[in-house]
């Protein structure tokens, strides 16, 4: 995914987010956001109970996603 892929994505999305407008963005599930947060692939941070997803995070997260191979690609 390229850089114009990444901000055309996040373009109309607000500053800071919640975790089911991040799952709901990346078609995948609020339990997948929940694993990202635990092992630190994803940034988040709470106030009280709420926890919030800044749009930098998540843009720099699908930049590194994108800058290894895929699993099981053994170079040659």
């Amino acid at each position: 995914m390229s850089q114009d892929a990444v901000d055309a994505l996040l373009a109309d999305q607000p500053e800071v987010m919640t975790p089911q407008e991040v799952a709901d963005l990346l078609r995948v599930s609020q339990q997948t956001i929940a694993r990202w947060r635990r092992e630190g692939q994803l940034p988040a941070f709470t106030m009280g109970r709420t926890v919030r997803i800044r749009r930098e995070d998540v843009r720099h997260m699908l930049q590194e996603a994108y800058k290894q191979p895929p699993e099981g690609d053994d170079e040659i």
